[in-house]
């Protein structure tokens, strides 16, 4: 059996971990690939077992290498990644891995460190290009795409996208971005896959909505909002208020649930007249499709930017295959196509025009004629696990 080696680097948040790669990793193993898993980050030890367990359980070899963080965190993320080089060498060898696929820049740069030693072992190398990471960065991180670090780590890209033997992307537009940038002669080594998810658990359940609205005192008229995921300065917050507080003042009785870990970012971004219908709500990810059942109408806003061509909300899937009207910011990723078959089913937002939120509106006021079946029925092929294990099988066959 073939060994499979996934690579990636993270921050304290690893819950994708366990709610997207290790589902697809395990459905991979049944084409009779072996998966082993390296993680790099600075999650607590108690998280680092809780990952290790539940990787057990899917039959998933997982090992953690701690990212330094002191003295300062440049000087620790060097360290560590210096560390990495040399580990990963040693690991390859040792677990005698067939195929190895780094998950975005650092797992990157660790490969093109040890790429001469992948060559000679005829290592296969699957680059998970993921979105548009480096171009996040510079667009709400602040970085400098002309300064060191931009420049470094874009470089350690480039050569794994030339050097690759397959790039994994999660959009068509991010597939012609990196074709454009290293050659059209490289186009067929290029894959979109899907951040699918378990259908079984991401589906509508009528009890689990009669026992979320009792608690927020809804009646069955009454319309209740979503947003679910993280926060930050890209995801419209402003937007989906102004949205919300308009259509509140002609719904009296909607209100909005939150369902994030970082309500520190919106504690001060509440209206005054909003703080009793807006409920922000910390949760463990498996009772997130209890509060999505709850719900009438989701919002999937993301601000423009160039790096938004490379990405594909996890949480447009998830809402979609809960069967839920979805307004959602034009230009992200392939929405341009969804839009196009889930026509009325997700209205298209679009930013700074100003016509936008009396679309919006207006599009709200049909809630009650969509068919939540029939939004499940189309996203099921297009979201679910199995849609992605297929397109990562698909992209692993050498």
């Amino acid at each position: 059996m073939k060994r499979l080696l996934f690579l990636t680097w993270d921050s304290d948040r690893t819950n994708y971990m366990e709610n997207l790669f290790f589902p697809i990793l395990a459905g991979i193993q049944q084409s009779g690939l072996a998966c082993y898993v390296l993680q790099f980050s600075w999650a607590d030890g108690e998280e680092v077992l809780r990952l290790k367990a539940l990787a057990k359980d899917y039959g998933i070899n997982y090992s953690h290498i701690e990212v330094y963080r002191r003295p300062i965190v440049s000087i620790g993320t060097v360290n560590t990644l210096m560390k990495g080089i040399r580990f990963l060498k040693h690991y390859l060898e040792e677990n005698k891995i067939d195929i190895i696929m780094p998950r975005s820049t650092m797992p990157a740069a660790m490969v093109n460190f040890n790429y001469e030693f992948i060559k000679k072992q005829r290592i296969k190398i699957v680059f998970d290009a993921d979105g548009m990471p480096l171009e996040e960065r510079v667009d709400f991180g602040g970085v400098n795409e002309k300064g060191f670090q931009y420049r470094c780590l874009k470089s350690q890209e480039s050569k794994l996208l030339h050097r690759a033997d397959r790039v994994l992307t999660r959009t068509f537009k991010a597939i012609n971005i990196h074709v454009g940038t290293i050659g059209e002669v490289y186009r067929t080594k290029f894959f979109k896959v899907t951040n699918g998810k378990d259908p079984w658990q991401f589906r509508f359940d009528i009890k689990a909505r009669q026992k979320i609205r009792a608690k927020l005192d809804l009646g069955n008229e009454d319309t209740l909002f979503v947003y679910s995921g993280g926060l930050g300065p890209q995801y419209g917050w402003e937007e989906m208020v102004e949205i919300f507080n308009a259509y509140k003042q002609i719904n009296s009785g909607a209100e909005w649930i939150v369902l994030t870990p970082d309500g520190g970012y919106v504690k001060n971004r509440i209206p005054i007249n909003l703080k009793s219908s807006i409920h922000i709500i910390n949760l463990d990810y498996n009772e997130v499709p209890e509060y999505l059942s709850a719900a009438d109408v989701a919002f999937n806003l993301r601000r423009p930017a160039y790096s938004l061509r490379g990405l594909s909300p996890i949480k447009l899937g998830e809402y979609l295959l809960m069967g839920l009207p979805t307004i959602s910011s034009t230009g992200i990723g392939d929405t341009a196509l969804l839009l196009k078959e889930f026509s009325g089913y997700i209205h298209p937002y679009k930013h700074k025009k100003g016509s936008s939120l009396s679309k919006a509106l207006h599009w709200l006021t049909k809630l009650k004629l969509l068919d939540r079946t029939n939004i499940r029925e189309l996203a099921l092929s297009h979201f679910s696990i199995q849609k992605s294990i297929l397109d990562y099988r698909n992209a692993l066959k050498f």
